[in-house]
């Protein structure tokens, strides 16, 4: 994996995914959070929110 350059890994990222419930939604939700810097933001998106919020604790149980 490439380093980011210095004035790129001061930035915060906003990584949106949609379809988060799905099969393979779910897969790369749990990793991105696992690989998430500090200061980027994941944010999940799909039709269901109860599927989400259950998401969201399994990948992320400290996210607000």
């Amino acid at each position: 994996m490439a380093s980011r350059s210095p004035a790129v890994a001061k930035m915060s990222h906003k990584i949106l995914l949609w379809g988060a419930t799905g099969y393979t939604g779910q897969l790369v939700a749990a990793e991105l959070a696992a690989r998430q810097p500090s200061g980027d933001q994941l944010i999940l998106g799909g039709r269901n929110q109860e599927r989400l919020e259950a998401l969201m604790q399994r990948v992320a149980p400290k996210a607000k």
